[in-house]
Parts: C-alpha cells; sequence; structure tokens
C-alpha cells in the first residue's frame, strides 16, 4: 500500500491547539467545509435578489424578462451587485481548491499503489478551468454594460465557457468515485454520492443548453448582434432601443441567461452533500529551514 494511501485511511481527529501528523504545527481554525459553499450560496442568492430589489426591473421595458446587466445600470444596484459577484467569485475559487483536494485524495483511496490514479488529468483539468473563470464572475460585475460593454461581454465569454469544461470534468471525475465504489471502501452510503451525480449530470446539460441559447445561439439569432449593435458597440455608440428589433429573441436569451445562473448556484451547491464530514484546517506552525553554510575557498 502507497505511503499516502495509508496515511488518508488512518483515522485521525486534529483539535484546536495540537499537533498534526506529527509535524508540531497546531490546527488554528477548524471548521466544516461544507460550510464554504454554503456561503457561497448565502452570498450569490441575497446578491442577485438585492439587485432586483434595488435595480430598476421594468429598465428593460421592450423585453418580457430582464436581463441582469439591465438592472445594475444605477445607483446602488451597480456597487452592490460588483461586490456581491466578486465575493462569491473568492468562496467559489475557495470551493474548487478544496473540492480538488477532497476529490484527489478520493482518487487515491481508490487507486491504492497506482503513481497516477485515474480521473487525476480530469481533476486537475477541472482545477485550471475553475480558477481560470471564477475571477471572471467578479470582472463582469464590475465593469458594467454601460461604461464598458466589450470588456463586459468579453468577461461573460470567458467565465461561462470554462465553467462548462469544470462541470463536465467534476462531473466525469465523480461518475468515477461513484463506479469505483468509493462509498463502500469508505463505509458510508453510496445513495448520496449517486444523488451528487446525477444532480451534477443534470444541471451539466441544462446549464449548457442554456449558456448556448442565452449567448451564441442567441446572439446570432438577434439582427443587432450581427449587423446593428456590434458596429456600434466598437464605436462606442450604442441606442436606447437596442432591443426593440428582437423582442422574442433578447426575452428568450434573458430567461435563458436567469436559467444559467440558477444551474451554477445549485451545481456548487451539490459540493455541500460531497462535503459532508470533511472539515477545513488552517495549520500554523514554525518551520525550521537549513542554512547552508558556505563552502570557504582555499
Amino acid at each position: 500500500m502507497a505511503p499516502e494511501t495509508a496515511r488518508l485511511q488512518t483515522v485521525w481527529a486534529p483539535q484546536s491547539g495540537n499537533d498534526t501528523y506529527n509535524l508540531r504545527r497546531p490546527v488554528a481554525v477548524s471548521f466544516p467545509s461544507r460550510n464554504i459553499p454554503l456561503l457561497c450560496g448565502w452570498v450569490a442568492i441575497p446578491t442577485y435578489i438585492g439587485v432586483i430589489v434595488f435595480g430598476d426591473a421594468h429598465s428593460s421595458a421592450t423585453t418580457s424578462v430582464f436581463f441582469i446587466e439591465d438592472v445594475v445600470k444605477q445607483q446602488p444596484a451597480a456597487p452592490f451587485f460588483a461586490w456581491g459577484m466578486t465575493v462569491t467569485s473568492f468562496l467559489i475559487c475557495i470551493t474548487i481548491v478544496t473540492n480538488y483536494g477532497k476529490v484527489k485524495n478520493e482518487l487515491g483511496i481508490v487507486a491504492g499503489n497506482l503513481t497516477m490514479p485515474q480521473g487525476t488529468k480530469r481533476n486537475v483539468g477541472s482545477l485550471v478551468c475553475g480558477l481560470f473563470s471564477t475571477p471572471f464572475l467578479g470582472m463582469l460585475a464590475c465593469a458594467d454594460s454601460v461604461r464598458m460593454p466589450v470588456t463586459h461581454l468579453i468577461c461573460v465569454f470567458l467565465f461561462f465557457c470554462p465553467t462548462i469544461a469544470y462541470m463536465f470534468l467534476q462531473t466525469s471525475v465523480y461518475r468515477l468515485l461513484l463506479d469505483q465504489r468509493l462509498e463502500e471502501i469508505l463505509h458510508r452510503r453510496s445513495y448520496a454520492l449517486y444523488r451528487s451525480v446525477r444532480a451534477k449530470r443534470i444541471l451539466c446539460v441544462c446549464f449548457t443548453i442554456f449558456t448556448a441559447l442565452y449567448l451564441p445561439v442567441g446572439m446570432l439569432l438577434a439582427t443587432w448582434a450581427c449587423h446593428a449593435i456590434i458596429p456600434e458597440v466598437l464605436q462606442g455608440r450604442v441606442g436606447s432601443d437596442w432591443v426593440g428589433k428582437d423582442w422574442l429573441v433578447h426575452t428568450c436569451r434573458a430567461a435563458c441567461q436567469h436559467a444559467a445562473v440558477l444551474c451554477i448556484i445549485m451545481f456548487y451547491g451539490t459540493f455541500y452533500l460531497d462535503f459532508g464530514q470533511l472539515e477545513f484546517f488552517v495549520v500554523q506552525g514554525i518551520v525550521e529551514r537549513r542554512v547552508r553554510k558556505k563552502s570557504k575557498r582555499h
């Protein structure tokens, strides 16, 4: 058995102020890891509701369903939305890194003596996609569609597209853990992991469809995206009636935007079930460094 696998299968319960792994580094902070995605939802959902309350939900009079960026053009919705999305992106990054470490350990458990467990590359790839896309969530909120429309549109694409890759990669890794009977090895209920994988698969498909209808397909169907608005945006001349030409298309795009955001919130919410009894530790201690002695020249 590999040393890493043996260490992971050892039951240990570190407490605040006690040493862990005989490294003389006491645990400074300890809390359940599932609180991280829970806190992420507590910030994202009130922010989403708050921009509707504080913003002008009737600013998109030419569409039945308003775009999120349309209601955050004025004060105080604009700074509130920027603050909420920036904090949410920070919490999502912590969730992604925590989930990466959890999956890495579980892949090591089911792999046994394998040096490179199956699913490691997918786990690393999802980490890269997640950490790359998440900062653009805060950037698209700060770069509103009024003052910086091109920057806002670029940030939207750079956030949504890698998020699709992250969702599918994580779903594939969790499916792999389910097939290798991780729950039976750890003596846990297999239904929880099965329910998580099933929810992730549904959310992946729904998010991909809604994102496609919201961004590439909807923008190609709209006449303003192909002929009118893109030249005006590049030249800094955006008319106030830009959605009037394609009322039905933009209404469907706005509805798909809200549905895609809801899928993102629910997908990261599934990590609340995945983390279970996993604990998040912040370890502090003094690291002894070896000082190299300079050799004397003769």
